[in-house]
């Protein structure tokens, strides 16, 4: 499984309730497969939208990956590990 450390993420809608979006960080680009648009899915991006918006602060947990895999030159999309609380 790959993953890429994200500083920028493109979520866009498309026709037929699926949703595709874009990764980017200073050196890689990566263009998902497009995904049937979930409640999950839409929560995750928000989550994820929410970790790089604070990732600059002091209070922020840490970066999020997202993994995914590639067959045949293609990216899918399988999950994100996105911190959302850290212990004092």
């Amino acid at each position: 499984m790959l993953n890429i450390l994200p500083a920028s993420i493109l979520v866009k809608t498309l026709p037929n309730n699926k949703i595709g979006f874009t990764a980017r960080n200073a050196t890689t680009v990566i263009d998902f497969e497009p995904l049937d648009y979930t409640s999950e899915i839409g929560n995750t991006l928000i989550l994820a939208g929410q970790a790089l918006i604070t990732a600059s602060s002091n209070n922020a947990p840490g970066p999020f990956l997202i993994e995914y895999e590639i067959r045949n030159g293609l990216n899918f999309y399988v999950g994100m590990i996105i911190p959302i609380a850290e212990m004092p």
